[in-house]
């Protein structure tokens, strides 16, 4: 090393306190090493905090639930779903990784004593999801307060309110860290290897816009608030590229469908992105609704249209419907498949007052409201209900089940747009987590891992594996570490 003075020196310095910096810090600090963890927010808890659960294939948790009603999937058949969903375009060597080691990861967690309830497929209406999403009792936030005590227990370092702003560079190898404390001083930190774990930039539009690739206006994309304790705002992308990493894969965003501005579990969002009628600012429906039942279809198809904005047209019935029956469908324990609706009508009157929902006696004034060409946008809903009287869609082909005909007063209108609760992916690594340059060759002393680390997808998330993000940021976050482990006790 050539000359360059630290005021602190580690073994591994983390960067990022989530879910995959906690497990990469756990990891290695029971290896032996000297661990400490950098975070820029006031808790080391990250966006796994808000997450239901982790994927795994061939679990302890999935080996004793064998033989019961729902199929456990084996490592091959995640293997083979994540490459057929992406295409072929996920990294290969990247998901069989994941899909190897996951198990062990759940192990972890139980360790630190996550305690698992179930181990479910995600959404009913997707029968060829597979039934790996893990969720601990207590979901995200216990799991991740418990893996933040085990952390802290095992010595490891944790200094919040101290973010990363440059990584230490000597021939090309990283050998340490530039951040400042939370005096707002600035302190070298040397370490034989770092670790990227800073979560994605979901919360940063600029990034958001240039590198997603679904397109459509992501400024009115919702996302995880910082008040919630989140801001990915791609601090671990500049950090690569800084040090000769490649932004490869960044635009995967887990998208959903929502209101404006709301987050998962909200009553009004949902009521707007039920199968009804959904129509764009030309006033014409746009896709068959049925997609509502599907996730990031829904996301995706509200995404490019216009402004990516529409909007979801109900009728009394099926507000009181959604009141008394609930949500014809699921986004977990966020949003329960018929689980009645009590505070919908409150929801709603606030969006009204917010300008993001509207309520009329008649189509007619009630399109005048929104303002969307009238002419259009009331032949649309003649031409929808007529389908509905027949149970046949011979435009979109919707499923028969959720057509039904928008006839009763008052009506009402919500404005939807897709929400996402993380970006996935964007540093290009091999399987042992290493950054690369743009030979795909490994920048000694450099890891990327969960949000931060491509090659899981393709260009969306895979719908067909729930768990995936938070299972691969526990995962990727203990394989870094342990490659680590094997190379500094060799050395």
């Amino acid at each position: 090393m050539s000359g360059i003075s630290f005021d602190v020196e580690y073994d591994l310095a983390v960067i990022g306190g989530g879910a995959a910096g906690k497990s990469a810090a756990l990891t290695a600090a029971k290896g032996g090493l000297n661990v400490v963890i950098l975070e820029k927010m006031s808790e080391a808890m990250g966006s796994a905090q808000h997450a239901e659960g982790a994927c795994a294939f061939e679990s302890s948790e999935q080996k004793a639930r064998e033989g019961g009603d729902v199929h456990m999937p084996t490592k091959e058949e995640g293997f083979r779903e994540y490459m057929r969903y992406s295409h072929y375009r996920a990294n290969a060597p990247i998901v069989s990784m994941f899909v190897k080691n996951s198990a062990e990861a759940i192990e972890m967690l139980r360790e630190v004593g996550v305690e698992f309830e179930k181990v479910i497929s995600y959404l009913p209406d997707m029968p060829e999801e597979l039934a790996s999403m893990h969720i601990p009792k207590g979901m995200g936030m216990r799991c991740q307060e418990l893996l933040q005590k085990a952390v802290r227990d095992a010595g490891v370092d944790i200094f919040v309110n101290t973010p990363v702003e440059h990584l230490i560079l000597d021939n090309g190898a990283v050998v340490g860290v530039i951040a400042k404390d939370s005096d707002g001083n600035e302190i070298q930190i040397g370490a034989k290897a770092v670790i990227i774990a800073t979560g994605g930039y979901g919360c940063n539009k600029e990034l958001m816009k240039k590198y997603n690739y679904i397109g459509g206006d992501s400024s009115v994309w919702a996302t995880i608030p910082p008040e919630m304790g989140v801001k990915n705002t791609g601090d671990g992308f500049a950090l690569a590229e800084e040090a000769g990493g490649v932004i490869n894969g960044g635009g995967v965003v887990q998208l959903f469908a929502g209101g404006i501005g709301k987050l998962p579990g909200s009553e009004s969002g949902a009521a707007g992105t039920q199968p009804c009628l959904w129509v764009n600012q030309g006033g014409e429906r746009f896709i068959n609704e049925d997609i509502a039942t599907k996730g990031t279809f829904a996301g995706t198809a509200l995404a490019g249209q216009k402004d990516s904005i529409a909007y979801g047209i109900l009728d009394q019935d099926m507000i009181e419907y959604l009141q008394n029956v609930g949500s014809d469908t699921s986004f977990g324990a966020f949003l329960q498949m018929h689980k009645p609706m009590t505070h919908l009508l409150d929801e709603l009157e606030q969006d009204m007052a917010a300008g993001q929902a509207w309520k009329a006696d008649s189509m007619e004034e009630l399109v005048n409201q929104i303002g969307l060409p009238k002419e259009v946008f009331l032949e649309t809903v003649e031409t929808y209900n007529r389908a509905c009287d027949r149970g046949i869609d011979e435009e979109f082909y919707k499923e028969p089940r959720f057509m039904k005909a928008i006839r009763r007063a008052p009506f009402y209108a919500i404005r939807i747009a897709p929400d996402y609760p993380t970006t996935c992916g964007g540093i290009m690594v091999n399987e042992k987590l290493q950054v690369l340059n743009r030979e795909h060759q490994p920048i000694a002393g450099l890891f990327a891992t969960g949000n931060d680390a491509s090659g899981l997808y393709g260009d969306t998330y895979t719908m067909t594996v729930p768990g995936s993000t938070n299972g691969f940021a526990h995962t990727s976050g203990m394989v870094a570490a342990k490659y680590i482990l094997s190379v500094l006790k060799s050395e």
